[in-house]
């Protein structure tokens, strides 16, 4: 998906060498348990084009998805779209050829709809077919969508594109059984359920793809043809042919979804600040601050914090030492000077963060000696993998033993 809501981590570098330089920023992935409900039309729902965009209902995908094949002219086509910025590659010639397509033997048709809610905003992934006369094949393809103001629009804000890429490929029966995590008499699958499944047992649509991918450069094609669209696969197969009134298959289920971190940074104290006592002054300093719940009658020294936003909340991770012991705390935000301490959420983050040292953020983008471990947990685009962070750490421990905490 694409590229509009990037979230900065603002990491504070003073090394020249590094390719990221003081208070620059870098994006942060992480992985989020989602509850979505997968749609399976078995006979494909038809949709027809229409020649005005009156006759379209909007609060639906099918409505979206109708205007998205019926747009006869570049406004009509800039209006599907809830990033004003998008640009339309579909040139006069296209339009006019829509204007004299023949209705009957040219339309769309949706096969799955995948929707979710992510932070209060409704979600759908797409996936439909092109059915045109002159092409002896249906031309499939995967939308990402969005729902405000019960209008439904094309949305790419949640740079979600590797799960689009899941979703084009597969069989959606193929899907269905990887979601659902069984598979009946069918070994193959139940293995690769088995390899793409998360600690809480369930999809993990970013190793689904992984695995993917890694059959593609390795040109497995046996795997591959075990898992992906037969339309991909087999030579004039023939799919159930669309009709109008199709009702899908419903499923409820759940999946971990990665996303971007938003409004976030990492902090390491500096030594004129990173003393907590308890007197006036620093309560006066803190006040309003996540670092005020930590002030009570034992002194603490301050290490660093790593604040985030999700799901309309900010938290903070902050270590902090007393009694020559490290710990870790992670604060909510309840209002504009309140913090409360939460237990329950992070508990991976909140241990990571409490057994690294601040360094090992600053050398991952300076130190040539962890060159490989930065290849691993950020990728092409700069984008920093926060639990593939975790787990490279925990299976490299006596590597990094200079950058851990007992």
């Amino acid at each position: 998906m694409k590229k509009y809501l990037t979230v900065m981590l603002i990491l504070f570098f003073y090394n020249a060498f590094s390719q990221f330089q003081k208070d620059e920023g870098i994006t942060v992935r992480f992985n989020k348990e989602i509850e979505a409900t997968y749609s399976i039309y078995k006979t494909p729902i038809r949709i027809n084009q229409v020649k005005l965009k009156s006759e379209i209902d909007y609060s639906t995908n099918e409505g979206l998805i109708q205007s998205f094949f019926s747009a006869s002219n570049r406004e009509w086509a800039f209006s599907d779209y809830i990033d004003k910025r998008q640009k339309i590659v579909r040139d006069e010639e296209h339009f006019k050829a829509v204007s004299k397509r023949d209705v009957f033997n040219n339309y769309i048709q949706i096969e799955t709809i995948y929707y979710y809610n992510y932070e209060g905003r409704n979600m759908a992934f797409v996936k439909y077919s092109f059915i045109i006369d002159k092409i002896p094949f249906p031309l499939t393809g995967v939308l990402s969508t969005e729902k405000v103001n019960n209008k439904w629009y094309i949305s790419d804000l949640l740079n979600q594109r590797y799960i689009t890429n899941v979703f084009s490929k597969l069989e959606p029966s193929i899907l269905l059984e990887l979601l659902k995590g069984k598979s009946d008499n069918n070994k193959f699958i139940n293995e690769l359920i088995e390899e793409t499944r998360n600690e809480k047992n369930i999809l993990d649509f970013k190793k689904l793809n992984n695995l993917l991918q890694n059959w593609e450069e390795k040109e497995e094609t046996e795997k591959l043809h075990k898992v992906k669209d037969k339309r991909l696969v087999l030579e004039n197969f023939k799919s159930p042919k669309a009709i109008i009134n199709s009702i899908p298959q419903i499923y409820k289920i759940k999946s971990s979804q990665s996303f971007i971190l938003e409004k976030c940074f990492f902090l390491k104290y500096s030594s004129s600040e990173n003393k907590l006592i308890d007197n006036e002054k620093t309560k006066k300093n803190y006040k309003g601050k996540p670092e005020f719940n930590l002030v009570s009658t034992d002194e603490k020294t301050l290490v660093h914090k790593f604040v985030f936003e999700d799901n309309n909340s900010i938290y903070s991770i902050i270590k902090y030492g007393v009694n020559n012991v490290y710990k870790a705390i992670l604060l909510k935000k309840l209002n504009g000077t309140t913090y409360k301490e939460v237990t329950n959420e992070y508990l991976d983050w909140v241990n990571f963060f409490r057994r690294i040292k601040s360094e090992l953020f600053y050398d991952l983008y300076t130190n040539e000696n962890l060159i490989e471990l930065k290849n691993q947990i950020i990728n092409d685009e700069r984008i920093l993998d926060i639990d593939k962070f975790i787990e490279v750490v925990n299976k490299n421990e006596l590597l990094l033993s200079d950058y851990i905490d007992k």
